[in-house]
């Protein structure tokens, strides 16, 4: 129904209305074909000045699309800054999947998981955005306003995730965005600038411009400036070495490099019997001579699926000064980039003290994720058997003495942490 107000409006200039009621021009026919016609894992990008009718060409897609019954996802960032749902709620599918989707999205960071969409910047509602289209699935991602508000190094970041995903399956992109420089960014198949009245032009096969980053020695201070960016924001105990990536005059990655703890029972796995053999002083030479482990890989929030963490880790292989390396990531099942740098990973094996610890809270009816919040672990510590397991766990390892006479609860969240945590361990041998 048009109202009498709109008709009175419209009629002096001799503006006609279509029969859905929209007003405006109509989309470019050979521009929607060819955007119709992309083949599995390709991008295309609308660019244009503001008013040129993107925005109108993606909804004809959108909407041809859905007549022929395609999967369409729509990636609608400003919608997350009104949602006060936490990142981990909002990415549907099982817990593993939804991890694996942030991850991919470059938001594989264990501290954003709990806060709420409102509170993310921009840069980061974008990437939840694309974690949640992932995690979704279907056959076509459409992307209004792309990277609309982002400075550039964010919108890099952003494209850069997007691009990979696309590029390692059989979806397809559409974004539209008045910033042309998007296009290096994307790598598209497929370019459309949309003019001011409606004409149209199409390029296709524009390259895919990677940033200049170089790696480089750095010190413990680098890590110091990122240190907040990483889910263990403390130092390591001990730094043997540290590298960093600089873009410009930007640190934007570090890794730190310590000597190994003395005792690990995955070591076996990789290296059977070579650091268990001989007394405890001969296995600390050989552990120090003979392995390095990787205690620590920040990467800038901006540069994040860039393939940052990867170079770092590739680097200090290159470089290593002890014929091995080893490392332990809590989110090496949902980024392995310690993987793809070359490293071979190991499960790790639970200790006879968390296995007993575990049986004692399932027997009293909670689990390791429970005790991560705070009245639920004050709760654990008032159970008799809980207590008596806690105290035996604390007391079980070098690592959890430290525990023994803090409060029950604070000891109840150690461990729930501990438990719940299964991390995947990685070993190189030159």
């Amino acid at each position: 129904m048009v109202s009498a107000r709109v008709r009175a409006a419209l009629a002096p200039f001799g503006v006609t209305l279509e029969r859905d009621g929209g007003a405006g021009p109509r989309p470019n026919a050979p521009a929607l074909h060819a955007l119709g016609a992309l083949p599995p894992g390709s991008i295309a990008l609308i660019t244009g000045a503001s008013g040129g009718g993107k925005s109108t060409l993606l909804r004809a897609l959108g909407d041809q699309l859905d007549r022929q019954g395609e999967g369409v996802r729509r990636l609608e960032a400003t919608r997350l800054a009104r949602s006060r749902r936490r990142v981990i709620d909002l990415v549907p599918g099982r817990l593993r999947h939804a991890l694996g989707a942030l991850a991919r999205a470059g938001l594989g960071e264990a501290g954003l998981l709990a806060r709420r969409a409102c509170e993310l910047s921009e840069g980061e509602r974008w990437r939840l955005a694309l974690a949640i289209g992932i995690a979704r699935g279907g056959t076509w991602l459409l992307a209004d306003e792309f990277c609309s508000v982002l400075d550039r190094e964010t919108a890099r970041g952003v494209c850069a995730a997007l691009a990979r995903w696309v590029r390692s399956g059989t979806g397809r992109l559409v974004a539209a965005s008045a910033h042309a420089d998007l296009a290096p960014m994307l790598g598209p198949d497929l370019c459309v600038r949309v003019e001011l009245g409606g004409a149209t032009s199409l390029r296709r096969g524009l390259p895919l411009r990677a940033p200049s980053i170089r790696i480089e020695p750095g010190g413990i201070e680098d890590y110091d400036a990122l240190a907040s960016l990483h889910y263990r924001s403390g130092r390591p105990a001990t730094w043997t070495r540290v590298l960093r990536t600089v873009s410009g005059r930007r640190t934007v990655g570090v890794l730190v490099e310590s000597r190994p703890t003395l005792n690990a029972a995955w070591r076996d796995l990789p290296w059977p019997g070579r650091f268990t053999r001989g007394d405890k002083r001969a296995r600390a030479r050989r552990l120090n001579r003979e392995l390095r482990c990787i205690s620590r890989v920040v990467v800038d929030p901006r540069w994040r699926s860039m393939g940052v963490a990867r170079r770092l880790v590739e680097a200090a292989l290159s470089s290593r000064p002890t014929p091995g390396v080893e490392a332990v990531a809590a989110m090496g099942a949902f980024n392995p980039f310690f993987e793809r740098a070359g490293m071979i990973p190991y499960p790790a094996p639970v200790s006879y003290a968390d296995a007993r610890l575990g049986d004692a809270l399932e027997h009293a009816g909670l689990s390791a994720r429970d005790l991560i919040v705070g009245w639920q672990a004050d709760r654990a510590g008032r159970d008799p058997l809980v207590r008596r397991e806690l105290r035996r766990w604390a007391g079980s390892s070098r690592a959890t003495r430290r525990l023994v006479g803090q409060p029950w609860g604070a000891i109840a969240r150690a461990a729930g942490v501990r438990l719940a945590m299964r991390p995947v361990c990685y070993a190189f041998a030159g």
